[in-house]
């Protein structure tokens, strides 16, 4: 097999998984019912440039919750295999764990170790050797994905139960409808955003193949969130905590399961949280001590599903452009 990657990119890892062309990110947070919460790392994969996908068809799938968080996974079929993979906008790149890639009979591309630079949670880190993986067709119900490339790792970094997460390099090709109340995921061709409803959409931006958009926290801000529906809770800095003035007091000692082990952290409560003209009050956030994650992606936190899951969202991302970065728009509407 020849050479899956080329050239000067980056991949980053937050978490779980992700990756773009050139550049890219990969990651989640996920939740961990022994350990309080697991934010496992970014990762810097040097010399990818991975082209874009192909894409055909739209389908209506079904959101499956993952035990003990507010996360979900969605059903994928790739060949004669079929597993859930953790639906996650946090991740640039879509990641398989090493029994689907066994089940498949899949031969990769190895990067070792060296090639791998990291902003992770934790002092105990282990090899972080990476294979980039070509799959067969993917499917979600009638939506399909071709010519994919994916990164699998030496290390566990799936949720248990799961055979992979499904990135933004899949995402960001469709519009998405998402129903955390009835569980349904809606992969639809792209559409421009209807000009009646340009004055309610949240502007997005990527960075390193996630979404980042403008929040305000406690009737403050604009703060640089990244948009991570694969993250269970709201993470945010010191920093950030320092300028909210967040009672040292009144916080409760914590710790996150990182890539690399434990890493004491701290729990609070954010009076507001608003994104757009939706506010949503009193919603706890974990403040994270060693801000490396936050840091790389040059972000104030991390928003996840305690609040997303308050609101049927339509995420739509402008991929016209040949530019590793771009734009996009949510819109939200509310349940209650």
């Amino acid at each position: 097999m020849g050479k899956l990657w080329d050239g000067l990119g980056v991949i980053c890892i937050v978490g779980l998984t992700t990756a773009t062309v050139a550049v890219g990110a990969v990651g989640a947070v996920f939740p961990s019912l022994k350990s309080g919460w697991d934010l496992r790392a970014i990762v810097q994969l040097e010399g990818l440039n991975l082209p874009r996908p192909q894409t055909t068809g739209e389908s209506q799938v079904s959101l499956h919750p993952i035990e003990g968080s507010q996360v979900f996974a969605v059903d994928v079929e790739i060949g004669e295999s079929r597993g859930g993979f953790l639906f996650d906008t946090g991740a640039s790149t879509t990641m398989v764990g090493s029994p689907l890639v066994a089940d498949l009979g899949l031969v990769g591309e190895e990067i070792s170790g060296d090639r791998v630079k990291s902003a992770v949670a934790g002092d105990d880190c282990p090899e972080m050797d990476a294979t980039l993986h070509l799959l067969p067709t993917l499917k979600m119900g009638e939506a399909q994905v071709m010519d994919l490339q994916v990164l699998e790792f030496a290390n566990k970094t799936i949720p248990d139960g799961l055979s992979g997460v499904l990135g933004m390099d899949v995402l960001a090709e469709f519009d998405l409808i998402v129903n955390p109340e009835t569980r349904q995921l809606q992969l639809l061709s792209p559409s421009p955003l209807p000009p009646h409803l340009s004055a309610t959409a949240i502007p997005l931006k990527s960075r390193l193949g996630v979404m980042l958009a403008e929040v305000a926290i406690a009737d403050r801000g604009s703060f640089t969130f990244m948009l991570d529906t694969g993250a269970d809770t709201i993470f945010i800095s010191e920093d950030l905590a320092d300028r909210l003035e967040i009672d040292p007091a009144s916080r409760s000692p914590v710790q996150v399961l990182g890539f690399c082990g434990l890493e004491a952290a701290t729990l609070s409560t954010l009076t507001t949280v608003e994104l757009g003209t939706h506010k949503l009050t009193n919603l706890e956030a974990v403040i994270l001590s060693s801000p490396s994650v936050l840091d790389m992606l040059e972000v104030d936190g991390i928003l996840g599903q305690t609040f997303f899951n308050n609101y049927q969202q339509y995420w739509r991302f402008d991929r016209r452009s040949t530019s590793s970065e771009w734009g996009g728009s949510l819109l939200l509407n509310p349940y209650r």
